[in-house]
């Protein structure tokens, strides 16, 4: 019975997404394309539920199912950027910017949550392929302000000792010791 599970390539991508969703809770991330997995595990379960839904529509080929499917399909369509819009405006839906220290050749990447108000939180994390690391500093909450990219810079600091890390105006500035 085992063997014919894994056989079929729902289920490896399936335990896969598990896997990496767990590291996710142990504050390990997965983005790719600029998505983390909660994101990835929501398209999969959109298009499992999607083609579910079709294919129980079409068992039986009455209209009463196909209306049903496609009632249901529509009210997804059109909550979900309203409930988008509701996570926009709390600042619950993270941002994030990263950038390579030219020196050390480390990414680093700054996942944020703004809300409407000009406040949020900002966590640093170091970038190892499609994963991210926190790193070893506070998460800083207060006021984020992202007017101006031109002032993202991440630079070695003049003693050599630390990698400063500065991607929004003027708060948070992140000092990374240089190993």
């Amino acid at each position: 019975m085992t063997k014919e599970i894994w056989k079929h390539p729902w289920f490896i991508l399936l335990a896969v997404l598990c896997a990496l969703t767990l590291l996710y809770f142990c504050d390990i991330k997965f983005m790719v394309m600029g998505l983390n997995i909660l994101v990835w595990d929501a398209l999969a379960a959109g298009i499992y539920f999607f083609v579910a839904l079709w294919r129980w529509a079409k068992e039986k080929n009455t209209g009463k199912r196909t209306l049903a499917a496609t009632a249901i399909i529509l009210a997804v369509l059109f909550a979900a950027p309203v409930l988008l819009f509701c996570l926009a405006i709390v600042g619950r839906l993270p941002g994030y910017i990263q950038q390579t220290e030219p020196q050390t050749r480390r990414t680093f990447v700054a996942e944020y949550e703004k809300n409407l108000m000009g406040r949020g939180n900002v966590k640093l994390y170091e970038r190892f392929g499609p994963f991210l690391l926190p790193c070893d500093v506070e998460e800083y909450t207060g006021a984020v302000s992202m007017e101006r990219p031109e002032d993202r810079s991440i630079y070695i600091s003049e003693d050599g000792k630390f990698i400063v890390i500065s991607y929004f105006f003027m708060v948070p500035i992140f000092l990374i010791p240089l190993e």
